[in-house]
């Protein structure tokens, strides 16, 4: 029997220093697609700035394109008719207190949200 090699994604180091791995998009996967009511340049800078393996694809004030941790996301400007739902919600897997705390007051930071019971919940109206 023969065993099928394994093919490896690229990574390419970012100017950083770090490198980010993108994790192929096949035929059937999902990818999140976001709408918001805000400058989608400035809201992939402000996840970039969290998510330390991420990178902006393609960004301006309309739309944008990028990668958090290997999750690739496409956002929109909706304008003030798209609202964030509480029925759609996204989590991060960590293994410390120290990394709960780290997202938490940095998704909080300068923001309107609520945090309780470990959710983050936005209280933006835009």
């Amino acid at each position: 029997m023969v065993k099928s090699k394994k093919k490896s994604n690229p990574t390419k180091p970012k100017s950083d220093g770090t490198k980010v791995k993108f994790v192929g998009a096949p035929s059937h996967s999902i990818t999140p697609f976001l709408m918001f009511n805000a400058n989608l340049e400035e809201v992939a800078k402000f996840y970039k700035s969290i998510f330390k393996k991420s990178k902006i694809i393609t960004a301006n004030p309309m739309q944008a394109t990028f990668i958090l941790n290997g999750q690739k996301f496409f956002a929109y400007n909706g304008g003030p008719e798209f609202q964030f739902s509480w029925g759609v919600s996204f989590m991060i897997s960590v293994e410390t207190q120290k990394e709960v705390d780290y997202y938490t007051n940095a998704l909080l930071a300068g923001h309107s949200f609520t945090h309780k019971y470990g959710m983050i919940l936005t209280t933006d109206t835009h």
